[in-house]
């Protein structure tokens, strides 16, 4: 059915297995309860109540009942009829109820009772649907890992302590990604709970294999405890393998892993390799691998999801055919009637994304109409109004925009507007489009403080672009959130040193905003994005400079789990900063 959309030298292998379970719903509905022995009791004791009055209580008694019993249900307590009646089946889970969760044991639907099972019996049933999926996910990564033909890669019968001893100042003198990496494996080592530990080793080894290293990967996922995190890292290292050109060890996880998207995941990201490296022939074997592969998958939107993400990449690399037929697959997903009505959102709006970016707007504009789920239009909005200025249409560009319903994404899309329209010389336009994200930044609620702060730095990022240096400082030292100051502040330095303006006082503004960020890794990771957006502009002296500031917070940090994480993030940005060719 879908090979009618692909290449010649695909069609063969490109076959989907979509398996989505249907949906079913229940309603319950009260039948009333009036003859149950409490109501007709109720009925004698109170017979000088107006009759009115009687029928609304007697309602309103039912519905409770009736409520209780559904919850009970769902706990799996109770498993009479939904039906309102206060029977001896319902008392007998009322008290079940009451006793294990160490309530007076009376049997009575109350109000009390039903809050109770509203607030902590939810907490309680959602808590052992969390453990539930936990195990679920769990013993489904216990299988992958069986079965797998890394499994012995991945054996480690020793126990490995952090080295106390260790002398870390020969690293911090003179770092690279590999003794960065080391230290913050040490780090790792010495962290008490296993959670943390885990997380902090899974980080460690897509680092180690972004840095090109092999066996130090496989070493640090052995050492991880939750066998979905373990999935994870392989997953991850994996498709860093192929970003870094890694191939043979990019395939060795996908040959070693048996479950269809964590490969499929690795294989995308091989084929952007191959797509770069100008192997066509390759590159349609490593397509049609990744269709039967993903096709092995139930999950239809994930992998059309995946699909339609491959798409800019392989333009890109210039493999234009590739991702055209790619894109059209994603599309023909959208119209399986088996797909729920979000399920098909995601995939339109993950299409329509993709097709507003690579300037077929128009298309994009008719995937629009049919998604429902205003989340799902916001990317495409956005991607469609940028596209809208750099083809000339800047009223299109503002509907698009001004279309985006939550004002929090809206400022990002206006802002995105100005920056596109200045860039084509539109100032004017910019300018207009800047008041009315400032106009919509003061409608943000209070709540949403982070909001608030990006929509300021995007302004301050607009106001930049049509050279309002004054203003855009003004906005960016107005940000409330420390390392989003500094970021801006850095960012808008950047411009005004390349404009030939003086950038000094704006640069020590924002390395004054990094030094308030409280948490020392977060200090870290600032300074790590500046020194890298530094290097991007070609501006080395400062990129080193903020990368050494970077290493001694970093150096000084105490707790094992924000240490490790810290280093990991340094090595990763020496291995971008290592990759930046100095003088372009």
């Amino acid at each position: 059915m879908l090979q009618r959309f692909l290449p010649v030298g695909l069609a063969a292998l490109l076959v989907f297995l979509v398996d989505v379970p249907s949906l079913g719903a229940a309603a319950f509905a009260p039948s009333g309860g009036f003859e149950n022995g409490l109501l007709r009791q109720a009925a004698i004791e109170d017979r000088d109540e107006s009759a009115a009055g009687f029928v609304d209580d007697t309602v309103r008694f039912s519905a409770l009942v009736s409520r209780i019993q559904e919850v009970l249900k769902q706990l799996g307590i109770y498993n009479g009829p939904v039906d309102g009646a206060y029977s001896a089946t319902t008392e007998r889970a009322i008290r079940i109820y009451e006793s294990q969760v160490e309530l007076p044991i009376t049997g009575q639907p109350t109000r009390e009772l039903l809050d109770h099972l509203e607030t902590v019996g939810r907490a309680n049933r959602l808590l052992a649907r969390l453990g539930e999926t936990r195990e679920r996910k769990q013993q489904r990564a216990r299988e992958i890992l069986s079965t797998s033909a890394l499994a012995k890669r991945l054996e480690n019968s020793e126990t490995e302590s952090a080295n106390p001893l260790r002398d870390p100042s020969p690293c911090f003198s003179a770092p690279s990604p590999g003794c960065l990496l080391d230290e913050a494996f040490e780090s790792a080592k010495a962290i008490a709970d296993l959670k943390f530990r885990d997380w902090a080793l899974g980080d460690i080894a897509v680092a180690r294999a972004g840095a090109g290293l092999i066996d130090d990967v496989y070493r640090t996922i052995s050492l991880i405890d939750d066998p979905r995190l373990t999935v994870a890292a392989l997953r991850d290292s994996g498709i860093a393998w192929a970003k870094a050109g890694l191939g043979d060890e990019a395939r060795g996880v996908v040959d070693g892993i048996h479950e269809p998207m964590t490969a499929a995941e690795i294989i995308a990201a091989i084929a952007v390799d191959e797509a770069r490296s100008g192997t066509p022939e390759s590159l349609g074997r490593t397509l049609g691998e990744l269709m039967m592969r993903a096709g092995e998958s139930s999950d239809a939107p994930a992998t059309a999801t995946l699909l339609a993400k491959l798409v800019p990449e392989l333009r890109a690399a210039g493999a234009e055919d590739a991702a055209q037929a790619l894109l059209e697959v994603a599309l023909h997903t959208a119209e399986d009637t088996a797909l729920s009505n979000n399920e098909r959102d995601r995939v339109l709006g993950e299409v329509a994304t993709v097709l507003a970016r690579g300037g077929e707007t128009g298309r994009a504009r008719l995937l629009l109409a049919r998604i429902d789920d205003a989340s799902q239009r916001r990317p495409a909005l956005l991607a469609l109004a940028e596209q809208s200025v750099i083809v000339g249409d800047s009223d299109e560009a503002i509907a698009a925009a001004t279309d985006v319903g939550d004002t929090r994404y809206r400022v990002i899309a206006l802002t995105d507007v100005a920056i596109a329209q200045a860039r084509v010389g539109r100032i004017d336009d910019a300018r207009r489009s800047i008041e009315q994200a400032k106009a919509d930044t003061e409608k943000i609620d209070t709540r949403f403080t982070y909001a608030k702060a990006v929509a300021v730095s995007r302004i301050a990022a607009a106001l930049a672009e049509i050279r309002g240096f004054e203003a855009a400082t003004d906005a960016a030292s107005k940000i409330t959130d420390d390392g989003l100051r500094a970021q801006s502040l850095w960012h808008l330095a950047s411009l005004q040193a390349r404009d030939g303006q003086q950038a000094d006082k704006t640069r020590s503004m924002a390395l004054d905003a990094a030094d308030k960020i409280a948490s020392d890794l977060d200090r870290a990771w600032t300074l790590a994005r500046l020194a890298l957006s530094s290097a991007r502009l070609d501006e080395w002296t400062l990129a080193n400079e903020t990368f050494e500031a970077a290493i001694k917070v970093a150096r000084g940090i105490e707790n094992g789990f924000a240490r490790a994480s810290a280093l990991t993030k340094l090595a990763s940005t020496l291995v971008a900063l290592e990759r930046i060719p100095a003088g372009r």
